[in-house]
């Protein structure tokens, strides 16, 4: 099973080349841009939260990373490979 960082980098990869096939359908369109822009602002904070993800850090910074990483991944909860255990 993936971890959590690794299954919200695959799940925003799969929008990203959603968002460009839309987008070269669509040209002058800005939703397909913004959707490209939401999936780069996504994958910072999926890097600079990964650490996280070590569950051995139970401090409070680690604790808000993990659950910012928990409430990203709820957008992809009906996803077969979402584990529960991200449920917040």
């Amino acid at each position: 099973m993936a971890s959590l960082p690794e299954f919200l980098l695959a799940r925003i990869a799969e929008d990203e080349r959603i968002a460009r096939i839309v987008q070269r359908s669509s040209l002058g369109a800005d939703g397909p841009l913004r959707g490209l822009l939401g999936c780069e602002a996504k994958r910072r904070i999926v890097e600079r939260f990964a650490w996280t993800d070590d569950l051995t850090y139970l401090d409070a910074d680690s604790f808000n990373g993990y659950a910012t990483l928990c409430d990203l991944a709820a957008m992809y909860a009906d996803h077969p490979d979402y584990d529960e255990f991200w449920r917040a």
